[in-house]
């Protein structure tokens, strides 16, 4: 299924990849330097317009390659769309499963996040909500499952 444009992972220029790999650079050179890193994170955090701790951007290398940090940290958080369809929602999560290979999985877990009421929704993608239920090494959820509880989550009103 073909997503609208507003659904669809956008597209990074590669001037924003390199201004944003060059700004990761500093900070882990600082970070090596031993000096103050503050500034330098606020003004990277700034310019992805995301927020990332100190830690973060110290050990991000333990779980992800350089390109694969810039490329998401490069890409605008995705928006809630709220005609979004339950078909629509499904195609989201069939991107965001990693078996896919979609090299945009990740922008298509938090798209699937930004869309649904459930805090951490993608989440559901590897982890059932209630792994006392399942034997957590037989979990295996369809897309339609996934969203369905996703769907079905109703927010505790205190």
């Amino acid at each position: 299924m073909r997503l609208r444009k507003e659904l669809e992972a956008p597209s990074i220029p590669e001037e924003k990849l390199l201004a944003v790999r060059t700004r990761l650079e500093a900070v882990e050179k600082l970070f090596e330097q031993n000096k103050p890193t503050e500034e330098a994170i606020r003004e990277f955090n700034q310019f992805t317009g995301r927020v990332y701790t100190a830690d973060k951007l110290r050990y991000y290398n333990a779980v992800e390659s350089i390109d694969a940090f810039c490329r998401k940290a490069a890409r605008p958080k995705p928006q809630r769309v709220l005609d979004i369809s339950r078909e629509e929602l499904l195609e989201v999560v069939r991107r965001a499963m990693p078996t896919t290979r979609d090299p945009d999985y990740e922008y298509y877990m938090e798209l699937f996040d930004a869309q649904v009421a459930m805090p951490c929704a993608s989440g559901l993608i590897f982890w059932p909500d209630d792994s006392r239920e399942i034997d957590i090494s037989t979990y295996d959820p369809t897309p339609e499952e996934i969203v369905d509880k996703a769907l079905a989550y109703k927010p505790i009103h205190l």
